[in-house]
């Protein structure tokens, strides 16, 4: 039997029971304020708020890198299921292929 791993973006919204039941690897978002950078996660939800509300500039996203992508993709399992924002809304799904390419490229028993 093949073993799969679920891998996804922080946008997901998905509460720490389910993450750790289905072994979920969350890929984290970058939060941006001006000059300020930070990893989705980094900053708690108050301290994310107050931020927003003292800041001249809204924040912004940005997608994490290929190399970030493919370690959430190393592993004993065979195959790996990823789920990402809509190629639309964000870069994040490009990042994901292009790590997606990289890594089976290195790894060519693995399907992602």
């Amino acid at each position: 039997m093949k073993k799969i791993r679920i891998v996804t973006d922080s946008s997901c919204d998905l509460n720490k029971d389910i993450v750790e039941k289905y072994n979920i690897e969350i890929v984290p978002l970058n939060v941006a304020f001006g000059d300020d950078i930070y990893t989705d996660g980094e900053i708690e939800k108050d301290e994310f708020y107050k931020m927003m509300a003292n800041s001249p500039v809204l924040p912004k996203t940005s997608c994490p890198s290929p190399e970030r992508f493919m370690r959430s993709y190393e592993g004993e399992e065979d195959e790996i299921l990823v789920i990402t924002l809509a190629s639309k809304l964000s870069g994040t799904y490009s990042t994901a292929v292009l790590a997606k390419n990289m890594f089976e490229e290195e790894y060519p028993n693995k399907k992602v």
